[in-house]
């Protein structure tokens, strides 16, 4: 009898459709990358973020390539402290795909460590355009309403000694 073999794969399988669809939703995809080997893996949402297929994600180079300016060497310099030190990181990152869309990703990555030494590591990437823009748009808005707040108190400040001057004029 095979049934409850069939029930336990269709279940696995109902999981792995639950974990694409929630990754898709949340545009966030996992990846790992063997110390050992040098073999990159990630899941298709890594791949769909960069906009890129599977076969440009197998190689670390391949993947520093995509970050830009001092994001490049800031993803540089951490991926060899994840793996000279098991020094874990979280960093938002600038990317540039190929099709030439400007995105903003944040990179989170966990060491594991064997026998004392690094042998994996293992990640998430996370696109955050969108947070990132409204991040930038609420930024602008603050500094205008700064900028409003000081002219206000400006003409208040300016009012206040024009009243100030010709109280002084009536009381002489």
């Amino acid at each position: 009898d095979i049934t409850a073999e069939r029930q336990s794969q269709h279940a696995l399988q109902e999981k792995d459709e639950l974990m694409r669809q929630v990754s898709a939703m949340a545009h966030i995809g996992g990846w790992g990358y063997d110390v050992l080997t040098g073999q990159v893996s990630s899941t298709e949402e890594v791949a769909r973020i960069h906009e890129v297929d599977a076969d440009a994600m197998r190689s670390p180079a391949n993947i520093l390539h995509w970050f830009q300016g001092e994001s490049r060497e800031l993803a540089r310099r951490a991926w060899r402290a994840a793996i000279a030190d098991a020094k874990p990181y979280d960093l938002e990152l600038e990317t540039l795909t190929p099709q030439g869309h400007r995105k903003w990703v944040r990179s989170r990555c966990l060491p594991v460590v064997q026998g004392g030494r690094v042998v994996r590591l293992n990640g998430f990437t996370q696109d955050i355009t969108d947070q990132r823009l409204m991040r930038e748009e609420l930024s602008g808005y603050r500094l205008h309403l700064e900028a409003l707040v000081a002219e206000r108190t400006a003409e208040l400040a300016e009012a206040r000694e024009r009243a100030e001057a010709a109280n002084r004029a009536k009381s002489t």
